[in-house]
């Protein structure tokens, strides 16, 4: 059950990172959905990410700023 919640919680998370940069950041250098699994005590969960491209560069994650 705590799983779970932290599994809500991180998706709702996502939703509202989401929703921010939609709205803040130029089309065709938003990437949505990039995933990745996380460890935690509570069990396994994962996280959902945006990313920020832009020419020449590696991704940039702000959620991870």
């Amino acid at each position: 059950m705590v799983r779970q919640l932290l599994q809500d919680h991180l998706d709702l998370r996502a939703l509202r990172e989401q929703a921010h940069l939609v709205a803040n950041h130029p089309a065709g250098r938003l990437e949505k959905g990039h995933h990745r699994l996380l460890a935690t005590v509570v069990g396994t969960v994962t996280v959902t990410r945006c990313a920020i491209r832009a020419p020449g560069m590696r991704n940039r994650y702000l959620a991870d700023e």
